[in-house]
């Protein structure tokens, strides 16, 4: 709906003002729109913030790609290994179903994306960035994805490792603090702290994961990475 709206011109609807000559007292100069110009003047938005492909469009490697997720919002159970009573949930909400991922093979950091960005970003380095190759992938020591064998890999910002694995119709989600088992809808099924340290661990990231996973599965994106995976046998 929002590509087609994009591929036509609707002419902007320009309130009446009043002419030079008239403005003489206290009323309005620029007139404001009736109800049906008002509704046809909001019809002509693009909603960029829910679709925005200028970073896809201006990449000339095509390191940028699209893929998209099942808005949600679910409960992630917290665990405190101190404490027998449960822990309010911690809330997760998607609420964009269309997002961005950065494929680092693909990047030469031209900045092209950042450039031309419209909110002032820079794709190449605060979107998810995914590597095809998983070599790339552990030398790399930033905050990264890869796909190894079945299972999605992560790093996080502070160089934690993090994995999810199919577990049958199932994903398991493990890190150096918590085992989480998610299910097709993104509810946690199973959760236990495997922290060696007594601090409060939250569920919260294994649902984020499980749903960029599924997302990335039924995109174009898939497509690279088996290609990658064939070319690497």
């Amino acid at each position: 709906r929002v590509r087609t709206a994009r591929a036509r011109r609707e002419p902007v609807h320009v309130p009446a003002r009043r002419p030079l000559a008239a403005r003489d007292g206290f009323d309005l100069v620029t007139a404001v729109l009736d109800d049906d110009a008002a509704r046809a003047e909001a019809a002509r938005c693009l909603q960029c913030q829910l679709v925005c492909d200028r970073c896809i469009e201006v990449c000339p490697n095509r390191a940028n790609a699209s893929f998209c997720i099942q808005p949600v919002e679910r409960e992630a159970p917290r665990l405190d290994p101190t404490r027998a009573a449960a822990l309010a949930p911690e809330i997760v909400r998607f609420r964009q179903e269309r997002q961005i991922v950065h494929i680092v093979d693909l990047c030469n950091e031209c900045g092209n994306c950042a450039t031309f960005c419209t909110h002032d970003g820079r794709p190449f380095a605060d979107k998810p960035r995914l590597f095809l190759d998983a070599a790339a992938f552990a030398a790399d020591p930033g905050p990264a994805l890869a796909f190894v064998g079945g299972a999605l890999r992560g790093r996080d910002a502070q160089g934690g490792l993090w994995s999810l694995t199919p577990d049958g119709q199932d994903l398991r989600y493990l890190d150096a603090a918590i085992e989480v088992v998610v299910s097709p809808q993104f509810e946690v099924r199973e959760a236990r702290a495997v922290a060696s340290d007594a601090r409060v661990v939250s569920a919260a990231h294994a649902i984020e994961a499980a749903i960029v996973f599924r997302g990335l599965r039924s995109s174009a994106v898939w497509t690279l990475i088996e290609r990658e995976k064939g070319d690497a046998r």
